[in-house]
């Protein structure tokens, strides 16, 4: 359905791998199929571990080379531990920017993180744990100890930063600013948060709660469709033109498939993508795109399809002036109505 992929498109966006990078541009999209997808409505718990662990998340974030200070391959050969991994866990997939961690838990965490790397090509560059890499003294994050046990040592902690409540309330802000037009009220943040901890991160149950909060289905406000999501909702108002879609358009919108300028994905709200730059790079796109469109799919046909009873009076009274039908489809796909979610 379509909240199902945009749930799953939120997921994608807040565990992020970059294909910026050539060496992730061939496992972009299989970590985002091994995951998180598999996760978008089972436990957030699975899908922290899945993702954290994950060879390309290893790689994108460094953690490939990271050893122990005391591992015995840190005493043979040299090496160091590196906190990216660490740092963005617990600022970005876990706890939040003023979530209560410090310096020393992203150094605790990172330690905890050391031997985890890819294997060789014939291993299938899958995750691999090498206890002497790992550092052997116990890990204190937050207050608890960890001792090491293995890999089970970071399952553990990831376990523990997945049920904490600042976890729960960085999640329902981003959520909130995600889903909710507008400023999303405090009261819709405490029921996400509420419900995330209650039910110990089932996203299944997540999911159920956002979309019965009434704050998500008002019509006084508005969010501005990101360049991927204008893209897909036109390729699904105009069924027949997925022939002639130019993959190169998202490039070109500022968004290019997988490849987030950052760890912390593509800006949240709508609003950021607004500018004339990005609004003109979307008409002359339709206005060259719509030149093979089939002619059966007229103005009333998007009207009925794509806007239902969603179309204002204005935009009406716009579409059924004698223009021509390219021009009409146009104003229809750069409309207020269509523009915004």
């Amino acid at each position: 359905t379509s909240f199902a992929e945009r749930w799953a498109w939120f997921w994608g966006n807040r565990f992020t791998v970059s294909a910026r990078d050539n060496h992730l541009r061939m496992v972009a999209g299989a970590f985002e199929r091994e995951a998180t997808r598999p996760h978008i409505f089972g436990r957030f718990e699975d899908m922290l571990v899945a993702s954290t662990l994950h060879p390309a998340m290893i790689y994108y974030l460094d953690n490939v080379k990271s050893v122990g200070p005391n591992s015995a391959f840190s005493r043979m050969y040299g090496g160091k531990h590196n906190e990216n991994l660490g740092r963005e866990v617990l600022e970005l997939h876990t706890l939040g920017v003023g979530g209560g961690y410090t310096i020393d838990d992203i150094t605790a965490l990172s330690y905890g993180l050391t031997g985890w790397t890819h294997g060789s090509p014939k291993q299938g560059y899958r995750t691999v744990f090498k206890k002497n890499r790992h550092e052997p003294e116990p890990a204190i994050m937050l207050g608890k100890t960890y001792p090491v046990h293995g890999p089970e040592q970071i399952h553990n902690m990831l376990a523990d930063l997945a049920r904490h409540p600042s976890t729960a309330l960085n999640i329902a802000i981003k959520l909130a600013a995600h889903f909710i037009p507008g400023t999303p009220p405090q009261s819709a943040i405490v029921q996400l948060k509420n419900c995330f901890l209650e039910t110990e991160g089932d996203l299944k149950a997540l999911a159920i709660c956002l979309v019965s909060l009434d704050n998500v289905w008002s019509n006084e406000a508005w969010i501005f469709k990101r360049p991927d999501e204008y893209v897909v909702s036109v390729g699904r108002a105009l069924p027949a033109w997925e022939d002639h879609f130019n993959p190169k358009i998202n490039r070109l919108l500022g968004q290019p498939l997988m490849q987030a300028p950052g760890p912390d994905g593509w800006e949240q709200r709508g609003d950021d993508w607004i500018n004339t730059e990005n609004i003109l790079i979307r008409l002359g796109w339709l206005r060259r795109a719509l030149q093979s469109l089939p002619s059966w799919i007229n103005a009333e046909f998007f009207m009925q399809e794509a806007l239902g009873g969603h179309v204002s009076r204005q935009t009406a009274q716009v579409l059924t002036q004698p223009l021509l039908r390219n021009e009409l489809l146009t104003l229809g796909l750069m409309s207020p109505e269509f523009l915004r979610r």
